[in-house]
């Protein structure tokens, strides 16, 4: 064979390879789009169980039911109130345990389902999920054992971008960000999915800093679902901020929840929303 003839032979291979390659993206990224909410949200996973007893219920209607929310008083009351909004593969019956020692540091605490989750009806999405966390946020203002004008938004890897949204349409006195997302569109890239064709686009570094309040940021340096850099893009955004890194992964971070409260409870503290008893 000439020379000229393994050359076009070699373009004709490259090619082919090419156009290969491109078909299956093409095909890997049009599954991805379809199925979507089913891995971002994957409510199929959640089980559904009974309802805990002993805990103050909430709910707001959606199509189909309503969506709960578990309240956890402060002993002392009127008091500052903490609005949580979990990961996209737990539940809020995963965090009552967790979330008692905001109470026992003198802040209530709200823990709010996202729909289609356990015992909550509907579908989820961007819109549903800022609409139902929004609902809450007002009756939990409006809740006479709660200081209104110290509510904290709290949010933990997907919850992050709805607390973000949260502290973007309602005032809130700080926000807490547990392994979070700079940008959702940007993660699933990551994961072979043009951002363009995210349906449930939360932008958290963009709504950081929009934001006036103080934002602490806590996340693991190997974390492998949600790298690092996200924290260090949401760090850049915010104009006043805390940072505290962890030598940990995504669902071991923070690898002491009482260690990691107590940096919540000073930052609290410095931000106003807890009493400081030295002050």
């Amino acid at each position: 064979m000439t020379a000229p003839a393994v050359r076009r032979s070699l373009r004709w291979w490259v090619l082919r390879v090419l156009r290969g390659a491109v078909f299956i993206y093409m095909m890997v990224g049009v599954g991805l789009f379809v199925l979507q909410r089913r891995l971002l949200f994957p409510t199929w996973a959640i089980a559904k169980r009974p309802l805990p007893a002993n805990v103050e219920r909430w709910a707001v209607p959606v199509e189909g039911g309503e969506v709960e929310a578990f309240f956890l008083p402060s002993p002392t009351l009127p008091a500052p109130a903490v609005i949580f909004f979990h990961g996209n593969g737990e539940s809020t019956d995963d965090w009552l345990s967790s979330m008692a020692s905001y109470p026992k540091r003198g802040a209530s605490a709200l823990l709010v389902e996202f729909r289609g989750y356990n015992r909550s009806a509907g579908s989820p999405t961007r819109e549903g999920l800022v609409t139902d966390a929004l609902a809450f946020y007002d009756r939990l203002a409006k809740d006479g054992r709660v200081d209104a004008t110290r509510i904290v938004a709290h949010g933990r890897s997907m919850g992050g971008g709805v607390a973000c949204e949260v502290a973007a349409a309602r005032p809130v006195a700080a926000l807490v960000l547990q392994s979070t997302y700079a940008s959702l569109p940007a993660l699933a890239h990551t994961r072979l999915m043009p951002g363009v064709l995210v349906l449930d686009k939360f932008e958290s570094a963009q709504v950081v800093a929009r934001l006036q309040v103080p934002v602490l940021i806590a996340h693991g340096r190997r974390d492998s679902l949600i790298p690092f850099w996200h924290a260090e893009a949401l760090a850049a955004a915010a104009k006043r901020h805390v940072f505290i890194e962890y030598d940990a992964d995504h669902n071991d971070c923070p690898p002491s929840w009482g260690e990691f409260m107590g940096q919540v409870e000073s930052f609290l503290k410095a931000a106003k929303v807890l009493p400081d008893a030295a002050g």
